[in-house]
């Protein structure tokens, strides 16, 4: 049987760790369908942990099965490298539709953020293939530019490459102790408890949907140290939530109640993302604007912008004989106890931190020998010590301290 191959269009994306790739999929029996591809670059470096992350994402994909989150087709090995393999969702980004003159209808940016949030509670009460528990998984990159919206009006949450799960065990070992967060949609909570949870992802859903209803970024004009001043302190941040909820003035209360309740300060003040879903839907008859199928009809979709890849107009031929190496589970020894965790911000596609500890100082001496310095320098002090009570002479002191 003959592999499948791939007519690649154009790169889509570049990053630290590799490209995103629009490419046409031909099977041996003719069946052709549009992909998208993420391939590690050949120069990536730290190559084993990024190809575990890579396989990570392929399996958090597969597991989750639900509309709004793009489906992975396989995980393969193409050009000598390996690539993820999922749908192509034609259609635009929610960033197109963040400009002030240019914001979707009211409930359009609704309809779009109860599919993610449905999203989000499958992908925390899905079970886990290892415990059989809830996976209790987070995106942590929640943002209008990984929510894609398809000319048929479906929506689908994209990029997963910097979720976690507890319930799940990851090959990639790297960013340990690091908290990765995206600015502009970050919870307090990460900024001053260097924690994430799904309540941190209800937030950023919020802040997304406020970003959509008003075209302001709810921290807008603030650098980062700025929001991360406002999470040190609920009297400062209160203030300045209150001004953000007053933009929304021209909405429905229940609506901006709701994203209130998202951003709330207190993690635990904020509605789960299946309370998130339900209500949207519920208020969606009643809000302003045609539903989201219906306004797709009259929406112009741009093709997709393109930059310059290595793969751009070859064919490539699907590697079946090394493919299976790519979903191999190693089994990693325990890891190190982390380092003092630390905020990350996130980056374009394919740029994670990797950190495995601070490294030791440029000539520092090894452990072992500064603990036989100490050793014998407390030997010789006690002996000093012990020859002056006993009225030892000088000449034997001096023996005893040749002697060390």
């Amino acid at each position: 049987m003959g592999s499948p191959t791939y007519t690649v269009h154009k790169c889509l994306g570049r990053g630290g760790f590799g490209e995103v790739y629009l490419a046409t999929r031909k099977t041996h029996e003719g069946l052709e369908k549009k992909v998208a591809i993420k391939v590690l670059r050949e120069d990536v470096p730290n190559a084993e942990q990024a190809l575990a992350r890579l396989r990570d994402e392929a399996r958090m994909l597969a597991l989750l099965d639900h509309p709004a989150i793009v489906a992975v087709i396989e995980l393969t090995r193409l050009d000598g490298r390996i690539a993820l393999v999922t749908e192509y969702v034609e259609g635009t980004d929610l960033c197109s539709f963040t400009r002030v003159d240019h914001l979707l209808p009211t409930r359009v940016a609704c309809e779009a953020a109860s599919a993610v949030a449905d999203a989000l509670a499958v992908a925390c009460d899905t079970p886990s293939p290892d415990t059989g528990r809830p996976l209790m998984l987070i995106h942590r990159d929640i943002k209008p530019e990984n929510i894609r919206l398809s000319r048929h009006g479906e929506i689908k949450l994209l990029d997963f490459g910097i979720a976690r799960s507890t319930q799940m065990t990851r090959e990639a070992r790297t960013a340990t102790g690091n908290v990765p967060f995206t600015i502009g949609y970050t919870a307090p909570e990460t900024f001053s408890e260097l924690v994430q949870h799904p309540p941190s992802d209800v937030f950023a859903l919020g802040a997304t949907l406020y970003r959509l209803l008003t075209g302001d970024r709810f921290y807008e004009a603030l650098k980062l140290s700025e929001q991360a001043g406002l999470s040190a302190r609920s009297e400062r941040f209160s203030e300045w939530h209150e001004s953000r909820m007053a933009r929304l003035w021209a909405h429905p209360p229940e609506l901006t109640a709701l994203v209130g309740q998202m951003t709330s300060f207190d993690p635990d003040a904020r509605p789960t993302s299946l309370q998130v879903q339900t209500r949207l839907e519920e208020m969606s008859g009643s809000l302003p604007g045609p539903s989201i199928r219906r306004w797709v009809r009259e929406v112009v979709f741009h093709e997709p912008s393109a930059v310059e890849g290595p793969l751009v107009g070859r064919v490539l031929v699907e590697e079946r004989a090394d493919a299976s190496e790519v979903f191999v589970r190693k089994r990693h020894p325990p890891a190190p106890p982390p380092p003092p965790t630390e905020l990350i911000p996130v980056q374009p596609a394919w740029r994670e931190s990797s950190t495995d500890g601070p490294p030791s100082a440029p000539g520092a001496p090894p452990a072992s020998s500064n603990r036989l310095a100490w050793m014998a320098l407390s030997l010789s002090a006690a002996l000093l010590l012990l020859a002056a009570v006993a009225g030892v002479t000088s000449v034997v002191l001096m023996a005893l301290w040749m002697a060390m």
